[in-house]
């Protein structure tokens, strides 16, 4: 698949001539599967430390990946600080998320997707283990500020399909505190009106830039 439309394809392509050995990858929300997928295939010799909580999905990545060495699973949420969190379950489970849906705006997301249920889980921070996007960044600011993650991939939204919920600009300005400016946008969502709903963003700090994005062929 062409890197420019594939976003795990392109992180491949970003990391090609690297040691193996460097890639630790933190999938944040690993839901089930598909993600974790992903990267095992178009990075197999990555470590990966899938991050989910909802007991369904749980029993589901152990089902696939529990006897796969590369790949850690974490019954854990990740958000900006540590401790028990409201985790809202919806329609679709794969939105599940620690905020909940909207109630005073349009709604930009299936009518079958919306809330179900609440349950109490116990979250902590990526700082916290050493190895909602925004508030899972700010639980990683010493990750961060050190250069241990050189990519950044994330969901993005522009419209808000949970509330309280960071758009686009938000997370952007946020990461660009500690360096990091956008690579790319990938599967990007429309809603029935025409606007932007959602898609996915690959961010790069200033050294991965200067070592490796800046060390390609120039321009034709």
């Amino acid at each position: 698949m062409n890197a420019r439309n594939d976003p795990y394809t392109a992180q491949q392509r970003l990391v090609q001539g690297l040691e193996p050995t460097d890639f630790v990858i933190f999938d944040v929300g690993a839901y089930r599967r598909t993600t974790v997928s992903r990267y095992r295939s178009v990075l197999p010799d990555a470590r990966v430390y899938a991050f989910e909580a909802y007991p369904e999905s749980v029993t589901e990545l152990e089902r696939k990946f529990g006897g796969d060495a590369f790949i850690r699973l974490v019954p854990r949420v990740i958000a900006d600080r540590p401790g028990t969190r409201a985790f809202y379950v919806n329609g679709r489970p794969a939105t599940n998320s620690l905020l909940p849906r909207p109630v005073a705006t349009r709604r930009y997301f299936p009518s079958d997707a919306g809330p179900r249920f609440t349950i109490e889980l116990s979250v902590t921070t990526l700082d916290e283990i050493q190895g909602g996007e925004l508030m899972a960044l700010q639980g990683a600011g010493r990750l961060l500020s050190q250069s241990r993650s050189p990519i950044v991939f994330s969901e993005v939204l522009f419209v808000p399909l949970y509330e309280r919920v960071p758009l686009f600009c938000e997370l952007s300005a946020h990461l660009a505190e500690y360096g990091y400016a956008l690579y790319g946008l990938y599967d990007l969502n429309f809603a029935s009106n025409g606007q932007l709903r959602f898609g996915d963003a690959i961010f790069v700090n200033e050294s991965f830039r200067r070592d490796v994005l800046d060390r390609f062929p120039e321009e034709p």
